[in-house]
């Protein structure tokens, strides 16, 4: 059995990972991909020490450090969180994993138009994911869907790569730093389209185009949906208290509503969602379990 098991690989579990090993525990990772949703990032200005580091780089940096620990690192996606009297059951399509503590840090998953067409193209057209499907689609027309600085990033990024961008926001203004709406603003390559949204994605084995919600069919041969992030409280549905939009909901302690599992990162209920913040939120869990642990031995 081990001591801790950390469900997640990015930032927030990284960090909860090194901060337990170093703690002495006999710490387990659980995670698909090291970094989490870091690879999909493209440019991050705002990480201290790092002026601009990619986050494929950034999740590489943070997966070296994290071997350096003996940690057990499993390659699996948690599917159902489990609580028995002396320990909780963390199973995955590999197996199980038992603990003494839990530190949830597994993020949240990519937001979906919900209109028609979208689930007949994904893989076909349609991405979630700038970084890894951006250079399918060079010399070609492309949509970028969002107003917060994923899209803003993202259009950014298309206009190196496509013939022409088409950025829709459903808002009459962007919302995200000013320093990449100025940069969009001041691109000629991309087509700006305020107060409209997509409500159909057509096409026959591939996209082709788009309909808006003002009647404008725009020709397109791919779409890049950056609307935000949604969370998941599926694995630990009536073991930890959520909220209405489904994160965890954390003492400053990072402890939730059960003890011995702590939560950080993007799934808990803190409103900003930063690198930096998510990281301190697995240092704090980590030691917060380490006091934890402590207890029980009391």
């Amino acid at each position: 059995m081990y001591d801790i098991a950390i469900v997640g690989g990015g930032v927030a579990g990284i960090t909860a990972a090194i901060f337990a090993a170093r703690r002495q525990l006999k710490t387990a990772i659980l995670f698909q991909q090291p970094g989490g949703q870091l690879p999909n990032v493209l440019d991050i200005e705002n990480w201290p020490g790092e002026e601009h580091i990619n986050g494929a780089d950034l999740a590489n940096k943070l997966l070296k450090h994290l071997n350096k620990y003996p940690i057990e690192i499993k390659y699996a996606m948690a599917e159902k969180i489990e609580k028995q009297e002396d320990a909780f059951i963390v199973k995955s399509p590999n197996g199980e994993v038992r603990a003494k503590s839990l530190v949830l840090a597994y993020g949240k998953s990519p937001s979906k138009l919900n209109v028609k067409g979208e689930e007949d193209f994904i893989g076909r057209g349609i991405s979630y994911c700038v970084n890894c499907d951006g250079q399918f689609f060079k010399g070609k027309a492309v949509a970028v869907v969002g107003g917060g600085n994923s899209a803003l990033e993202t259009a950014l990024t298309m206009a190196e790569i496509a013939s022409s961008v088409y950025l829709l926001h459903r808002k009459e203004s962007f919302r995200g730093d000013e320093v990449l709406i100025d940069k969009v603003i001041n691109n000629q390559k991309i087509e700006k389209i305020f107060n409209d949204e997509i409500v159909e994605i057509k096409g026959e084995n591939v996209v082709n185009s788009i309909l808006t919600k003002t009647g404008r069919e725009i020709s397109v041969d791919g779409v890049f949906v950056e609307v935000g992030h949604v969370a998941d409280d599926s694995i630990v549905r009536g073991l930890v208290e959520t909220n209405e939009s489904k994160h965890i909901i954390t003492d400053r302690y990072q402890a939730t509503s059960c003890p011995g599992i702590f939560a950080a990162g993007d799934i808990t209920d803190l409103d900003h969602k930063q690198l930096i913040i998510a990281s301190g939120q697995g240092a704090n869990a980590a030691l917060s379990a380490v006091k934890y642990l402590q207890g029980l031995k009391k």
